[in-house]
């Protein structure tokens, strides 16, 4: 009877603890996440993506926090105008997408951001689009299949494809456009797993949609 209680109680210790770490976690999340939708200058994605990685680090079998921590160094890359730093924080994106991928393989959501650190590399050199172009749109191919009941963020980066790849080599606006409608449609009934699982996108979708068709 008395080693039953002790059993029980121990039980009991671990579970609140493992319940206070998991509140904790989620927290922070949702605090770093939040602010990480606000986020307006590099600076701010640099900052953010400091945090995310320090709260992976922490935890270290959660996959989300190397992923929005990879996110936002994509994010801060893309408005980067020193092109001589963008490679070796893609380089550290990298890094964190394969952490993320260690916990979580095979996800569209992290094939989508290592496609979108392709993307920011060609910014070094465009020359670099003749063979990191085609490794982007076979990333952005096997993200849809990840996900084949669909991902508008994956749409979005299609469309963009599209949009800026010149027509001899595929590229169509018109097509882009009719991509980016189907995204925005996709966002529309798209449900993240949980509050903090991925779920950025749509305003940016709305704002170039809108810049697309009024240039057309």
């Amino acid at each position: 009877m008395k080693t039953a209680l002790i059993t029980l109680l121990l039980g009991m210790v671990i579970s609140n603890a493992i319940f206070g770490q998991s509140v904790k976690y989620t927290e922070a999340m949702e605090q770093q996440i939040s602010t990480l939708y606000q986020a307006r200058t590099k600076e701010d994605y640099m900052q953010t993506a400091n945090t995310f990685e320090r709260i992976g680090n922490a935890e270290k079998t959660e996959w989300l926090p190397f992923y929005y921590a990879a996110y936002a160094l994509v994010m801060h890359c893309y408005m980067e105008k020193d092109v001589s730093r963008i490679d070796a924080i893609c380089d550290r994106a990298d890094d964190l997408l394969s952490k993320a991928a260690s916990f979580q393989p095979n996800h569209s959501e992290i094939t989508n951001v290592q496609a979108m650190v392709l993307t920011a590399r060609m910014q070094v050199d465009m020359s670099r689009g003749m063979t990191l172009g085609p490794k982007a749109s076979g990333l952005l191919q096997a993200a849809l299949a990840q996900q084949p009941s669909g991902n508008p963020r994956i749409l979005m980066n299609m469309a963009q494809s599209l949009y800026y790849t010149p027509e001899a080599f595929g590229g169509s606006k018109t097509k882009a456009i009719e991509m980016m409608e189907k995204s925005l449609a996709y966002y529309d009934s798209f449900k993240p797993e949980s509050p903090l699982h991925p779920n950025w996108g749509k305003p940016y979708v709305e704002r170039v949609l809108g810049q697309w068709k009024a240039s057309k």
